[in-house]
């Protein structure tokens, strides 16, 4: 089975070089590393150009935005399964994309559009915040609790099948958040199965678009846009507060276990 991993980099010489080292490090040997580059003006391309020989796809010059270059990722990608891994993010450990291969290989039926898993909060020094332990859940939970963070975007691993029938991100509507537009769009269509793995960190600093909140500005037009407002403000506000208390208590215990274990 072939892992396709893409990252899609612009002046990101901060945190890049240890996102890359993460992937060319798994102990999983059929993977197909592909970057993505915004024609950066930085230190980006030379540290790209120190492992260019394991990276089996290179790309540098000017996109519309993140999404534009993932979606050029995308068209290039020939593995059965596809990832993200932003440029400021790093797998949690060298046998990640071996776990997860083991976990697909379970996988008894093809209703299944792919899998997902855990993300662990770190800050810019690396210095761990806490986990953040997903669960199972459904499009219309997923949509109606807005929570996103039960289901990180580098956490999917989108099979091909998916990713035909889904298309590609909406670049031209969405600068910052067609990552949270594109996980809905996947879970409308079909069902995901999570696995209970820790699966990369994600880096809190403040130059990414999380942290700068642009993010928020485009949630509305991505509700809207994949029905929210169809459904009544008390199912809307019942299932808010339904996924939000499973996540409290599923990371409580996830904390607790993880402490005394």
């Amino acid at each position: 089975m072939k892992f396709s991993i893409i990252t899609v980099t612009y002046n990101s010489e901060k945190f890049l070089e240890q996102t890359i080292q993460s992937v060319l490090s798994q102990t999983y040997r059929n993977i197909e590393y592909i970057v993505i580059d915004g024609a950066s003006t930085d230190n980006t391309l030379n540290i790209i150009n120190k492992y260019r020989d394991k990276i089996a796809y290179l790309i540098s010059e000017p996109d519309k935005n993140m999404y534009d270059a993932i979606n050029k990722g995308l068209k290039l990608a020939s593995g059965e399964y596809i990832a993200i891994l932003n440029s400021d993010d790093y797998y949690v450990d060298n046998n990640v994309i071996q776990n997860v291969a083991n976990h697909i290989v379970n996988l008894k039926d093809n209703k299944w559009g792919g899998v997902y898993g855990n993300l662990i909060k770190v800050r810019a020094n690396n210095s761990k915040i806490r986990n953040r332990r997903g669960f199972q859940i459904s499009f219309k939970e997923l949509l109606l609790s807005n929570q996103m963070f039960v289901v990180g975007h580098s956490s999917l691993f989108l099979n091909r099948k998916c990713i035909r029938s889904i298309g590609y991100y909406d670049s031209e509507h969405l600068s910052y958040a067609a990552d949270a537009d594109y996980i809905f769009r996947c879970f409308k269509q079909y069902k995901f199965k999570y696995i209970n793995l820790d699966i990369f960190n994600f880096r809190v600093h403040p130059d990414s678009i999380t942290a700068l909140g642009n993010s928020a500005k485009e949630g509305d037009y991505i509700l809207k846009k994949n029905g929210y407002y169809n459904y009544s403000p008390l199912l809307r506000n019942s299932i808010y507060y339904y996924i939000r208390t499973k996540f409290v208590i599923y990371n409580f215990f996830n904390l607790f276990n993880k402490l005394f274990s």
